[in-house]
């Protein structure tokens, strides 16, 4: 299973949870005023699906947000070349000399300075993933609109090639097939890729964390 995979699956999960525990129903127009959704009966209700994960990864590719990421990465390299200079002085240095001794605990808060940075990042990226469902939520929901859609499912087909190696990565997968049995031609992927402006799902591609050069206190 791909990295970005994992790395919203569990949101997912919660909101799928979430749902089954507050959602009022078909037909329940009472409760279902009480969320602020339309009222619905199973007579007009019509229901499509589109392959969120798909729709995120490409919006996550997208040159807007790698260039947030890449401008991002770009702050921590003075800190990591800094990081590197003092670790390549250091081992030019015998380990008993005060000077080595000395330069130790800067060099010490360079590098946790510098894996907080890293950190930071991290969590840049995870709210790029939130920002872009935001998106992808509203054009989903307009794409739907258009199409005489009154409820959508994010659901990735069943057909949808398994990738994991193991138990746990294929019961993700499992659990990212919401929708078992639909009508043909319901799924709007297309039309919610065409309303974002961004490109049809091309080979999955995983998306690495970007990492700096390992480093280590010099012996």
């Amino acid at each position: 299973m791909k990295a970005f995979e994992r790395a919203i699956i569990y949101t997912g999960l919660a909101a799928a949870i979430a749902m089954a525990a507050g959602w009022p129903g078909v037909g329940d127009r009472a409760r279902a005023a009480e969320f602020g959704w339309p009222a619905s009966s199973a007579a007009d209700m019509k229901v499509a699906s589109f392959d969120v994960l798909i729709v995120l990864e490409r919006m996550f590719l997208s040159d807007k947000y790698r260039a947030e990421r890449d401008a991002e990465a770009a702050k921590l390299q003075p800190m990591r070349d800094q990081l590197l200079g003092m670790q390549t002085r250091l081992q030019q240095l015998d380990q008993n000399s005060e000077e080595f001794k000395a330069q130790i605990p800067t060099f010490e808060k360079i590098r946790g300075d510098l894996q907080q940075a890293e950190q930071r990042v991290v969590a840049f990226q995870a709210s790029q993933v939130s920002r872009a469902y935001v998106e992808v939520a509203a054009a989903a929901k307009k794409a739907a609109g258009e199409l005489g859609y009154t409820h959508v499912v994010a659901s990735r087909p069943v057909g949808a090639e398994f990738r994991g190696q193991n138990v746990e990565s294929v019961v993700q997968e499992v659990l990212q097939r919401v929708l078992i049995v639909g009508p043909e031609g319901q799924d709007i992927t297309e039309s919610v890729l065409k309303e974002l402006k961004i490109e049809a799902p091309t080979p999955a591609i995983a998306v690495p964390v970007e990492e700096g050069p390992k480093t280590a206190t010099p012996k």
